[in-house]
């Protein structure tokens, strides 16, 4: 069966995904960016499976080739994978095209789900993840695990009988299963019953620090048991992210460094903007139970991250994985928000220009240097 032969990332491969990426933003940037506009199923279905293709095929990130590596190699398992990955390399026969699909695939199909439980068009929802998260979604199989949390946070959230809600924190308890970090994303679950207003948000971020503080003992700890497991992949990467010298969140010429933290705004600037609209005419009481505790569950994420950032606990590896843990959430809020008219569309096309134009900027410069 047809398989990928890509040993390296090349050039002529970010010149394809480039394109691709333009285009798919000239075409759907119009249609897309209409609040209220009606879109057929059959546009949708198209829409969901050209996302799909690009996530499949995006060979732009070392985490491709590593994966590919892994997949096609029959002989080796790899320890520091879930098992779920090592199970399903066997039943794929090794095909890393097979394996992607069924991957990306499955997550995209409950992402799909969960948004349209949120109540946000499918339409303007993939053309949003597209065009800002794409390279966040396609990287890494944390993509699965994200997925099957926030559809099983979706299913704990319905107004139906206490056995779907037991069913959904069961569900949501699974995407351990398909990846570690998203223990994190458990433990901030409860979150969801707080209201956030003006008078509680202080004393729940002052609680979420003393707890952060309280557990980071308890986290180091289990981290240096982990560091010197028997299990030498485990032991690798708990070591790689503990005890490498930690760096600067952006480094380089002042080009680089301005570029950098372009990248690492777009999370900030979409959740402020977010928030400022949430909580601007009391938006924020107004809204469905279920977008409330999405918005907790994202303000919980962001707080977690700075917290590791700034508490010093290993590598930066860890903050920025933790935050791009937001898109999910960014995503839903703020298609939400501009599918409802509480965000102006003039906002909402200035926050993707923003922010699909570091994407759009990252794949034209790496076109034209070939890394």
């Amino acid at each position: 069966m047809f398989d990928f032969t890509t040993t390296s990332i090349t050039q002529s491969g970010i010149i394809i995904c480039t394109v691709f990426y333009l285009a798919m933003i000239a075409l759907y940037w119009k249609p897309a960016t209409i609040a209220g506009a009606c879109h057929t199923r059959k546009s949708t279905r198209v829409l969901f499976l050209l996302v799909l293709i690009f996530a499949i095929m995006s060979w732009t990130n070392g985490d491709w080739i590593h994966y590919k590596e892994y997949i096609q190699n029959s002989d080796v398992s790899n320890d520091s994978m879930e098992d779920f990955y090592n199970w399903l390399k066997v039943v794929v026969s090794s095909n890393y095209l097979l394996f992607r699909i069924v991957v990306w695939g499955s997550a995209l199909v409950l992402l799909f789900k969960a948004i349209n439980f949120y109540g946000v068009s499918g339409y303007p929802a993939l053309f949003f993840l597209f065009a800002i998260f794409i390279n966040y979604f396609d990287y890494s199989r944390n993509a699965l695990g994200l997925a099957v949390y926030f559809f099983g946070l979706s299913v704990f959230l319905s107004d139906k009988s206490w056995f779907v809600r037991l069913l959904g924190i069961g569900i949501l308890c699974c995407a351990t299963y398909f990846h570690r970090s998203t223990l994190a994303l458990v433990l901030l679950t409860p979150l969801c019953i707080f209201p956030i207003n003006k008078k509680t948000v202080f004393p729940i971020i002052i609680c979420l620090i003393v707890a952060f503080a309280a557990l980071k003992g308890l986290f180091l700890s289990f981290m240096d048991n982990a560091m010197n497991s028997d299990n030498t992949a485990i032991a690798s990467k708990t070591s790689f992210y503990l005890n490498q010298e930690r760096g600067e969140m952006v480094s380089g010429s002042l080009i680089g460094i301005l570029i950098g933290y372009w990248k690492y705004s777009v999370f900030y600037v979409l959740f402020a903007v977010d928030t400022i609209i949430l909580f601007r005419n009391e938006v924020y009481r107004q809204l469905p139970f279920r977008i409330k505790a999405l918005y907790n569950i994202m303000a919980g994420i962001l707080i977690l991250s700075l917290m590791i950032y700034y508490f010093n606990v290993g590598h930066l590896a860890l903050y920025y994985r933790f935050l791009m843990m937001m898109y999910v959430p960014l995503t839903v809020i703020t298609v939400y928000l501009f599918t409802r008219k509480i965000i102006t569309r003039r906002t909402y096309l200035r926050l993707l220009m923003y922010c699909g134009g570091y994407v759009a900027f990252e794949f034209l410069y790496r076109s034209a240097i070939g890394v």
